[in-house]
């Protein structure tokens, strides 16, 4: 399969750090990030690559040539500005048959064939490789039904919105050709996928990886981080996200110590993942890369905490007594304020890297005890202890919490057929809606002890928790959803908050569709909505909700919790 690399942009934005070379030539770690993508093009299988320059284009020609370890190389090139879509077209004559377009700021690390197959499968004439990004944040975020056919874009996003986001890699037939002008400055996002909707031919193939963009200062500092030089060392964390079936309020130690508690859950394979590269400097850097926000903060002092996003890192900081400087790059692939224990997850992997940076030994059940402590102890986060125990083990789980203050974490006797057959019944969106779960713990903590009917309901949910789990060792699906429906209704009766009018509008949603149950995940007021859907509803569920702007969030169950090693990235 051939490629062509859009490579010939000006870089006005770079231009604070990058004065003297086109974009895709500014060096990471000593070498031109265009060798990054070219490289994985060559993994993929891809020995034949046009580059599309203009300005300055000798400096990637002399230094390319015209063969890039085995990769035969072309050039096509311009004299004047052409924009995306125009800079394709004068392409033309390289292309012949299926071939993939990618922009020479943007490295995408992912199995192309996979897309590639997707394309041919629905028979498309373009194919846009998307990266669900958990905050799209003046992104633009792309719209598609369930047959992953783009219905429409919408405009750049100006709050912490998740979205399915162009990662500037597509898939095209030379059919493109005839729906691009010669001789014409054009944008395929702005001119061209238009037309593609319109006649059904564009389609967007998702996949689980992020892309890595050199476009502004800050991202680019970023792939320095993420592409670093060869054989430098880096420790990577990672620790699933969770579910939490029933039970959640029984784990808060308000309750639990009076009456012990029991949850039920299970980690998924959405991920917050947490780099630690060590620098030569004396202060410890942190890179959101959801959010596109950074913080500074110098080694040997105690770092104050203000309610920032920051607060978590500075409080292991604090702990820790950090003496090196470090570079600290946290993302995550799922939305943000999802409900999904995103929080606690990255105070795990945070301290795991930390533990791994010092040589430290690694304990799964003394990471989770140190994540409440700083959580509920360090920073006065109001919630339960669930998250920080479910995220570190991993699997599915039940999780008891006695009234001494132990907590024992086991999986339940669940035969694997009865967990496959209940992971493909079971759907996850992310709702438009606005949350504080900050707010909706602390109403239920302040609340415990003024209000009998919230210790009698939370009872009644560690009852349900019993009954929920004996249905799935008898294999007793039908039950379990009607218990997960019957645990979101006494969910709501616990704490008013926990609920809007949107999110029951979108659980009615849903039951009319066909789902059985479901229920809010987290402490409530948005995030994501689990439903239980037989498998001849699914379709019509995704459909209805993806109509009324709910984001379809696909996962599988994950096994393994906690992860963190040591890598030398090359």
């Amino acid at each position: 399969m051939k490629a062509l690399i859009l490579a010939g942009g000006f870089g006005t934005r770079l231009r604070p750090v990058v004065t003297d070379r086109p974009k895709p030539m500014a060096l990471i770690n000593s070498r031109p990030f265009l060798e990054y993508v070219l490289d994985t093009l060559k993994a993929n299988g891809i020995n034949q690559i046009t580059i599309a320059v203009s300005y300055l284009a000798s400096l990637i020609q002399d230094y390319f040539g015209y063969n890039y370890h085995g990769v035969i190389i072309d050039y096509s090139v311009s004299h004047h500005p052409l924009g995306t879509a125009g800079t394709v077209k004068q392409a033309q004559p390289y292309f012949n048959q299926t071939f993939l377009v990618c922009n020479g700021d943007t490295y995408l690390k992912t199995d192309f064939k996979k897309a590639i197959n997707f394309h041919k499968l629905h028979h498309a004439l373009a194919t846009i490789i998307l990266a669900n990004r958990p905050t799209a944040v003046n992104q633009g975020s792309v719209i598609l039904d369930s047959t992953g056919k783009i219905t429409s874009f919408l405009e750049k996003l100006k709050d912490n919105k998740p979205g399915l986001v162009n990662a500037g890699y597509y898939i095209f037939e030379p059919e493109i050709f005839k729906y691009i002008p010669s001789q014409k400055i054009l944008s395929l996002e702005k001119d061209i996928f238009p037309k593609l909707i319109k006649v059904n031919r564009l389609y967007g193939f998702v996949t689980d990886e992020d892309f890595i963009d050199i476009g502004t200062p800050m991202t680019f500092h970023q792939a320095q981080l993420v592409l670093p030089k060869k054989d430098r060392p880096v420790i990577v964390s990672q620790v699933p996200v969770r579910i939490s079936f029933c039970g959640g309020g029984t784990d808060i130690p308000a309750y639990f110590q009076k009456n012990g508690g029991q949850v039920i859950t299970t980690t998924i394979n959405k991920y917050i993942q947490i780099l630690v590269v060590p620098n030569k400097t004396k202060v410890i850097k942190v890179s959101l890369v959801d959010y596109q926000q950074e913080a500074t903060c110098p080694i040997g002092k105690t770092l104050s905490c203000d309610n920032s996003i920051f607060d978590l890192f500075k409080a292991v900081v604090n702990y820790f007594k950090l003496t090196s400087g470090v570079d600290i790059i946290v993302k995550g692939n799922f939305p943000a304020g999802s409900g999904l224990g995103s929080s606690s997850a990255t105070t795990v992997a945070l301290i795991a890297a930390v533990l791994k940076l010092q040589n430290k030994p690694i304990s799964k059940k003394a990471i989770a005890k140190l994540a409440v402590k700083i959580e509920r102890d360090e920073l006065a986060i109001p919630g339960g202890w669930q998250d920080q125990y479910a995220c570190c083990f991993g699997g599915f789980n039940q999780i008891n919490f006695t009234q001494n203050g132990q907590v024992v974490v086991k999986p339940p006797k669940i035969k694997p057929v009865v967990l496959a057959n209940l992971e493909n019944h079971l759907l996850l969106f992310y709702l438009p809606s606005r949350r504080s779960e900050k707010a909706m713990q602390q109403h239920l903590v302040d609340n415990l002890d003024k209000k009998p009917v919230i210790n009698r309901s939370l009872n009644t949910l560690k009852l349900l928790t019993d009954k929920l789990i004996n249905c799935l060792i008898a294999g007793n699906l039908q039950g379990f959803a009607k218990l997960l429906d019957r645990s979101w209704q006494l969910k709501k009766k616990i704490n008013p908050w926990v609920s809007n009018k949107l999110i029951d509008k979108y659980y009615q949603l849903a039951r009319t569709n066909g789902a059985l149950g479901g229920k809010l995940l987290g402490a409530g007021g948005g995030g994501c909505l689990l439903l239980y859907v037989p498998q001849a509803n699914k379709k019509q569920v995704i459909d209805a909700m993806i109509d009324n702007d709910a984001q379809h969030i696909p996962f599988r169950f994950e096994k393994e919790g906690l992860q963190v090693k040591n890598k030398i990235i090359q």
